[in-house]
């Protein structure tokens, strides 16, 4: 994969989309809330938060370098 450049863009366009996937589905009650490219201590690692109804939040992180892992650190 080339670095930059179109590379890059397409990453922040699936990126986005993910984030706007996510939010729809807040929107239908699927879900309780997110946060997308948080500050702070959240932001370690990890580009979305999602909020389920039960009050469980889970990290997604979208970068490429880290599809072959299962887990990262935080």
């Amino acid at each position: 994969m080339e670095l930059g450049g179109r590379a890059s863009k397409l990453g922040d366009t699936y990126e986005r989309l993910w984030a706007v996937r996510h939010a729809l589905l807040v929107m239908e009650g699927q879900y309780r809330s997110i946060l997308w490219e948080p500050i702070g201590d959240d932001e370690n690692g990890v580009d979305l938060w999602v909020v389920a109804n039960d009050g469980v939040r889970s990290g997604h992180q979208l970068k490429r370098q880290n599809r072959s892992k299962e887990y990262w650190l935080l």
